[in-house]
C-alpha cells in the first residue's frame, strides 16, 4: 500500500516526537530497566523537566552577588553555562541585603562558581 502524504507526515511527527521528548528512554525508566535520564547532561535534564518551576537563585561565588529570577532561556551545555533571567533581584552573597531589580539579565558561567537552586517564588524580599 503506498504512503499518502498525510500518513508520511504523521509518520514523521510521531519520530520526531519520540526523539524531542525522550518517550523511548522515559518508557524504559517507567519499567524501570534503566536509571538513565536520556538528556545529555544533568543541566538540560534539569532546565528542560516540567517537574521544577523555573525560579531559580543563582549563587553566585566569584562575582559575590545572589540572582533570582525566571529562566527565560538558557545554553545547551558543554563547558560555557548561560542562562537568561528575567524579573530579576540581585542581593549581595555575603549579607544577603538586596541590591537592586534587573528587568533582564544574561549571565555565563562556569559550574563550580555558581550553586543553582530551583524552587518556587519566594513571597518575602530577602532570598532563602
Amino acid at each position: 500500500m503506498p504512503k499518502t502524504a498525510t500518513s508520511w507526515n504523521y509518520s514523521l511527527f510521531d519520530r520526531t516526537a519520540v526523539i524531542n521528548y525522550n518517550l523511548s528512554n522515559r518508557l524504559c525508566r517507567l519499567v524501570l530497566l534503566t536509571n538513565r535520564f536520556g538528556d545529555a547532561d544533568v543541566w538540560s535534564l534539569l532546565l528542560n523537566s516540567t517537574n521544577t518551576d523555573n525560579w531559580v537563585t543563582i549563587r553566585h561565588k566569584e562575582r559575590g552577588h545572589i540572582y533570582q529570577g525566571y529562566v527565560q532561556g538558557f545554553s545547551s551545555g558543554d563547558e560555557k553555562r548561560e542562562l537568561l533571567l528575567v524579573e530579576v533581584r540581585v542581593y549581595d552573597l555575603d549579607t544577603a541585603e538586596p541590591a537592586g531589580q534587573i528587568p533582564i539579565l544574561y549571565i555565563s558561567f562556569k559550574d563550580e562558581d555558581v550553586v543553582l537552586e530551583f524552587g518556587a517564588k519566594p513571597d518575602k524580599s530577602a532570598p532563602t
